[in-house]
């Protein structure tokens, strides 16, 4: 299977003007997922951003979550109760 690939890439490379197509696919396969990923990372920054500046609630319940190996514990500090595998939201 190797030699077959080696082949068809040698008789690819030796046609006229076959490199220079190959190296625009090669370089569009390579620059379209890295402006994907620049894009999502963009945009979830700004959904970050945006979360970490919302103003919190005077209501709030301080939850806190510890993960076992089969289920998980939540804590609520502010009020001494502490669940196990069940979150109580008011």
């Amino acid at each position: 299977m190797p030699s077959l690939n080696s082949e068809t890439v040698c008789r690819l490379q030796t046609r006229a003007g076959a490199s220079v197509r190959s190296t625009q696919i090669e370089l569009a396969w390579t620059v379209i997922p890295i402006l994907i990923v620049v894009v999502l990372f963009l945009a979830t920054a700004r959904v970050i951003h945006a979360i970490q500046d919302a103003p919190k609630p005077a209501r709030r319940v301080e939850v806190t979550a510890i993960g076992h190996q089969f289920w998980w514990e939540f804590r609520y500090p502010g009020l001494g109760i502490v669940t196990r595998t069940e979150l109580h939201v008011p």
